[in-house]
């Protein structure tokens, strides 16, 4: 698929080959828009089997801006996915605007935010495009939670950014992040920008079940950038889980990957589910129930629904699971558009 046809909404995904870029790419074809996936190199683009007909595929480099520009030639908006923001966050906007569209990013760094927010934000509303750092889990989330609790005050006394994860298993991504050192260590404090003691202060926090009663440690995110433009506040504060800071800065943490089977293999195992049908139930959050929860009323196996199938070589959901089996083949409308080959042992001559 080398050209792009204007019938649909178009979106490039810069980084779309990476962990999160993998997630926009596949929410921007549920929502029956075109993505243009772009990645470093067209090894990349050809490891990640993207489906032919549906996905188009482009090479570019953050460094290389005549690169940049081809491979939004045509599109209506850019979500960068590829880290560490503070390497790719100016290249990609400055490309946006180049084109005339919208930027969007997923930057938790402060130090990023804080350069887009400051050089970006005049040019963009002079020709009349958005530039959106951070709308992502750290940063927009807890901007919208915030700014809805606020409702009509006009100012707060305190607010605190509570984050609960039981473990975190760093993406190649979030560990470069971390050596560039780009993260930032801002936080509120008598209604002023300041760095977090040190040592950060800790606390304890009782979250939502499974993750229960937890220590948490500040750690500041783009939470406060983003919040502290909008919302007048006294103080302004980011706390992460204890157990999750250990992980990410573990060298031994086992990076994660995109497998939503693996997800709720994990799921399973924080929650000692054991029992065949429980396991069943953990599938079902991934297929029958995600698809109540978005209301998709031409899901499953019947006459006239869409011919979305995934094939795994199992004897039941309940095995997919515990074995967190890969998937052998994917259908999209009745097209293949992804076959996993079994591996082939070669034997010496």
């Amino acid at each position: 698929m080398d050209g792009v046809r204007a019938i649909k909404p178009i979106v490039a995904v810069f980084g779309a080959t990476g962990y999160t870029g993998r997630f926009v790419l596949r929410e921007l074809l549920r929502r029956d828009i075109t993505p243009v996936a772009i990645a470093r190199t067209p090894a990349a683009l050809a490891s990640a089997e993207f489906p032919e007909s549906e996905v188009v595929r482009r090479q570019a480099t953050i460094d290389d801006s005549s690169s940049l520009d081809v491979a939004l030639r045509g599109a209506h908006a850019v979500i960068n996915c590829a880290g560490p923001f503070v390497d790719t966050a100016e290249g990609g906007v400055s490309a946006a605007l180049r084109a005339g569209i919208h930027y969007i990013d997923v930057a938790a760094e402060q130090l990023s935010i804080a350069k887009t927010l400051e050089r970006f934000d005049e040019p963009a509303r002079k020709i009349g495009v958005a530039v959106v750092p951070s709308m992502a889990y750290f940063g927009g989330l807890g901007d919208l939670l915030a700014t809805a609790a606020m409702g009509d005050w006009d100012a707060s006394d305190s607010i605190d950014v509570m984050v609960g994860f039981d473990r975190w298993h760093p993406t190649q991504g979030t560990r470069n992040t971390i050596a560039r050192n780009s993260k930032g260590n801002l936080c509120v404090t008598s209604g002023e920008l300041a760095e977090v003691c040190s040592p950060p202060p800790q606390r304890r926090w009782k979250f939502a079940e499974p993750v229960g009663d937890q220590e948490v440690i500040e750690l500041p995110f783009a939470e406060i950038l983003l919040i502290s433009r909008h919302l007048k506040t006294f103080e302004l504060h980011t706390y992460l889980t204890q157990v999750a800071v250990g992980d990410v800065l573990n060298p031994a943490t086992p990076y994660g990957d995109c497998s939503l089977i693996r997800m709720a293999n994990l799921h399973a195992n924080v929650l000692q589910v054991r029992h065949p049908m429980k396991l069943r139930e953990c599938f079902a959050m991934l297929t029958e129930r995600s698809a109540r929860l978005l209301n998709l009323k031409d899901y499953g196996v019947a006459v006239g629904n869409p011919a979305d199938i995934v094939v795994f070589d199992v004897q039941s959901p309940e095995e997919a699971i515990a074995q967190i089996r890969n998937p052998l083949a994917v259908f999209k409308r009745g097209r293949q558009t992804v076959v996993r080959r079994a591996p082939e042992l070669i034997r010496p001559h």
